[in-house]
C-alpha cells in the first residue's frame, strides 16, 4: 500500500469518526435541553408555591375518569357555569348518581339512584338543609334550618299535600318562640295548623284563599272559638274567660250585633250603627 493510499484511508476513518462524534453531541444537547425543560416546568413556583413545594403539585382544569369501555365515570373540575370546583360520580353514560360540589351560595352534596329517588344536602348563608324523595315524583322529606327558625316537611304521593312541623324562632304569625304543626293540601296551600307557645295552644282552620276562618286557643284567662268570614274579619266568639262565658256576633262591619254572657246571662242586640236596640227588661 503506497503513502498516498494510506492517507486517504486515513482521512475516510477521521471523517466518520467526526461526523459520529457530532450525532452524539446533538443527540447530548437534545437531551440536555429536554431534561432542563422539564425541571423548568415541574420546578417552577406557580401562585402561591415556593421551589420545595412546586415539585410536588399537579396543576391541570379538568381529570376524566373513563371505565375499560371509555364510558365516564368520573369528572373533577368546574362545573358549567365556571362557578365553582365539584366531583361527579357517573352510574352510566351521562347519568349523575353522586356529586359534591361549591357553588357561590355554599357546598352542594347529591346522591341519586334514579331518576327520582335521591338524597341532596346543602349548606347556606341562611340555610342548612337535608331532602330525601323517593322513587314518586312528589314526596319527599325536608330538614331544614333557616333564621325564622328549624322545621320538617312531609310531602306525600304525587300531589303535594303534608306536613310541617316548625318551630319559629323570629315574630310570624304564630308569633316568636311557638312550635307548631301545619297542614297543606294538594295546592301547597296552608290548610291547618296546631301551635303552641307562651300563651297556649292554638288551633286554626284556613281556606283555600289563605283566610283563617275557625280558630280554638287556650289561653291563661280560658278557652275561646271564633269564626271568620271569607273576608278574615270576626264573625262569632265563644268564650269562657276567667270562669265567665261569653257568646258575640258581628257583621261585616265589624259591628257587634249579638252579646250574650254571664255573670247576669244577659242578651243585648245591637242595630247597624252598634246602638243597642233590646235589652232585657227594655
Amino acid at each position: 500500500m503506497t503513502v498516498e493510499e494510506r492517507l486517504e484511508r486515513l482521512e475516510r476513518e477521521l471523517l466518520r469518526t467526526k461526523r459520529r462524534y457530532r450525532r452524539i453531541f446533538v443527540g447530548a444537547c437534545l437531551g440536555v435541553g429536554l431534561w432542563a425543560s422539564l425541571a423548568a416546568v415541574g420546578q417552577t413556583p406557580g401562585p402561591g408555591q415556593t421551589p420545595e413545594t412546586a415539585a410536588k403539585e399537579v396543576r391541570a382544569k379538568k381529570f376524566v375518569l373513563e371505565d375499560d369501555s371509555g364510558v365516564v365515570r368520573a369528572v373533577l373540575g368546574m362545573d358549567r357555569a365556571k362557578e365553582g370546583p365539584g366531583l361527579w360520580l357517573f352510574k352510566e353514560k351521562d347519568k349523575v348518581a353522586a356529586f359534591l360540589r361549591i357553588s357561590p351560595e355554599g357546598p352542594l352534596f347529591s346522591l341519586t339512584q334514579d331518576a327520582q329517588s335521591s338524597l341532596h344536602m346543602k349548606a347556606t348563608v341562611d340555610e342548612q338543609s337535608l331532602t330525601l324523595s323517593s322513587g314518586e315524583s312528589r314526596p319527599y322529606i325536608l330538614l331544614r334550618t333557616r333564621p325564622d327558625g328549624p322545621s320538617v316537611n312531609i310531602r306525600t304521593g304525587q300531589a303535594r299535600e303534608g306536613i310541617t312541623l316548625w318551630a319559629p324562632t323570629s315574630p310570624t304569625g304564630f308569633q316568636k318562640d311557638w312550635s307548631t304543626i301545619q297542614l297543606y293540601d294538594d295546592q301547597d296551600k296552608l290548610r291547618a295548623a296546631l301551635s303552641i307557645g307562651q300563651l297556649g295552644p292554638h288551633f286554626g282552620l284556613l281556606d283555600a284563599n289563605g283566610k283563617w276562618r275557625a280558630y280554638l286557643s287556650l289561653i291563661e284567662s280560658g278557652p275561646g272559638f271564633h269564626l271568620f268570614d271569607e273576608n278574615g274579619l270576626g264573625r262569632a266568639a265563644l268564650t269562657l274567660r276567667k270562669a265567665v262565658p261569653s257568646l258575640t256576633l258581628s257583621d261585616e262591619n265589624k259591628k257587634n250585633r249579638l252579646t250574650a254572657g254571664s255573670p247576669d246571662y244577659s242578651l243585648a242586640l245591637f242595630g247597624p250603627d252598634g246602638t243597642a236596640v233590646w235589652r232585657p227588661g227594655k
